[in-house]
């Protein structure tokens, strides 16, 4: 998993695997969107993780961790077994 997932061809956040206090808040949301969305065009979706990574940090720098659980997630894969 990442923090992003291509949709159609287009390259859309996975709010699930995002923490809470992102996922269900929707203006946080909306920020996001707006000023990380479009640096996202064009990225693979390694490059589009990386970037909502150091996005996430830059905004909450003061909650340790979060680099390293969104970094993680790419560890759960799509298929069980």
């Amino acid at each position: 998993m990442r923090a992003v997932v291509q949709v159609d061809g287009v390259t859309e956040f996975n709010w699930m695997w995002m923490p809470a206090f992102i996922g269900h808040n929707r203006k946080l949301r909306e920020k996001m969107e707006r000023e990380l969305g479009p640096q996202l065009i064009g990225k693979s979706l390694d490059e589009a993780h990386t970037c909502v990574i150091s996005w996430v940090q830059e905004q909450f720098p003061q909650i340790g961790g979060l680099q390293e659980y969104l970094s993680a997630i790419t560890l759960v894969r799509d298929k069980v077994g």
